[in-house]
């Protein structure tokens, strides 16, 4: 969650909601995983937020060997982004 904040900046509010793991088979050997966001995906998740203020955003990831050949478990991320003022007026009405 810090990075995509460090990537979206201060105007936004940023907190894993839930994370569902898969796990495939047990890791005897270093495990990998690649949480990363693409320039089309930050477009897109700013682009979501300013029109509806709040989302959820769900990342799946695998986490793998270091060449990526072998699946150890499969993650599905759930990542709520929110405009910082939305988000703190939202708050103060419960």
């Amino acid at each position: 969650m810090i990075q995509l904040l460090n990537i979206l900046g201060d105007k936004y509010v940023v907190w894993g909601k839930e994370a569902i793991i898969k796990f495939k088979r047990p890791a005897k050997q270093d495990a990998y995983i690649d949480f990363g966001f693409s320039e089309e995906e930050i477009e897109q998740m700013k682009k979501q937020t300013e029109e509806e203020q709040g989302i959820n955003l769900i990342k799946e990831i695998k986490i793998t060997n270091k060449g990526k050949s072998v699946v150890f478990a499969e993650v599905s991320k759930t990542i709520y982004i929110a405009d910082k003022i939305y988000y703190k007026n939202k708050r103060k009405k419960k």
